[in-house]
């Protein structure tokens, strides 16, 4: 059987933007067998092909078409779409690191192999007795009394979410197992779950603004967890290093008097949760600023307006255990 080719750079786009797979990524052209198996399955239904690309990249697509019997979770491409968007996994998958076989691309064979089960169990099963995942942290699946499909950590027992079953028993025809489709991705023990402030550290991209907060240590408390839920709008390096070059007299972040640094800051810290569709000028800054932030949404950009200028940010809503972080490419 011929050996599926490896294009990791299109699977995780076509992922992203919801495209199609090029050719030579197509599982029935390279599983020629009588039976599709589960991963053709997942490719050739509209609405779970973007579970086929994760397990793509865990290297389980071939697998689950060809050895033994499987179960698959599938979340929607909705699902993923939402998640992926939405937490610190799209940061990873767009860094350089996530192809070398960085934390990014651990995350993503995380989530491949905590979504296969081996053997066929169906929803009568997994309502019965639960099962667990190939993945060495042991993510236990079992529908509940409420008809939802939980996740438990294999090693505590602590349930780790739940979801809406949108389907179940779907084999279309597969030999080797059934799929059951659910409304949201949840995380596996694994998948780190970040503070503001670690994911601030953890992000290559962010050194000017860490320093920042270290200018500051009341905020860079306040980031770091167990003071409530924040809003950071994040200026890149590239950002502060435009900022600083147009400065009349600035010309670094160590040239800055503390309570300028002070006053950069409260323009980037709000108390709560805040996401683009809230963000209309009823923000609750840590300390008073200039006139409130608003948000008007076009096709492709969210901008953020303060002071009549406008300010462009196309990755928002990642989420921290501690807040929410909504990158930006220049500095109000």
């Amino acid at each position: 059987m011929k050996k599926p080719t490896t294009y990791a750079p299109v699977l995780v786009l076509a992922l992203l933007l919801g495209l199609p797979a090029l050719p030579g990524c197509n599982p029935e052209e390279q599983y020629a067998q009588p039976a599709k198996g589960l991963g053709v399955v997942l490719y050739l239904t509209p609405d779970m092909d973007s579970t086929y690309q994760v397990l793509a990249l865990s290297g389980l697509a071939p697998r689950i078409n060809k050895e033994g019997e499987f179960t698959v979770i599938s979340p929607s491409n909705g699902a993923w779409a939402d998640f992926i968007r939405t937490s610190d996994l799209y940061d990873s998958l767009r860094q350089e690191r996530f192809w070398r076989g960085g934390s990014g691309f651990s995350d993503v064979l995380g989530f491949g192999y905590n979504y296969v089960l081996t053997g066929k169990k169906t929803a009568a099963d997994l309502t019965a007795a639960g099962a667990v995942a190939l993945g060495s942290e042991r993510m236990r699946w079992q529908i509940g009394a409420d008809g939802r499909m939980y996740a438990y950590d294999g090693a505590t027992g602590q349930e780790l979410g739940s979801a809406a079953i949108l389907e179940s028993d779907i084999s279309l025809g597969a030999p080797n197992g059934v799929i059951h489709k659910i409304d949201r991705v949840i995380r596996h023990p694994g998948f780190p779950a970040r503070t503001l402030a670690g994911y601030l550290a953890d992000s290559a991209a962010f050194s000017t603004l860490r320093a920042a907060f270290a200018r500051v240590p009341a905020y860079g408390k306040l980031i770091s967890g167990g003071e409530g839920a924040f809003t950071v709008l994040a200026p890149s390096d590239s950002a502060f290093g435009a900022y600083f070059d147009a400065h009349p007299t600035y010309k670094s972040l160590d040239a800055m008097p503390t309570d300028t640094v002070v006053s950069l800051v409260n323009r980037l810290l709000y108390k709560g949760l805040i996401f683009p569709d809230l963000l209309n000028g009823n923000l609750t800054p840590i300390a008073p600023v200039r006139p409130g932030v608003t948000q008007v949404r076009s096709r492709k950009e969210y901008y953020y307006a303060l002071d009549d200028r406008t300010y462009a940010n196309r990755t928002y809503n990642i989420r921290a255990t501690n807040g929410v972080v909504h990158l930006l490419k220049q500095i109000p």
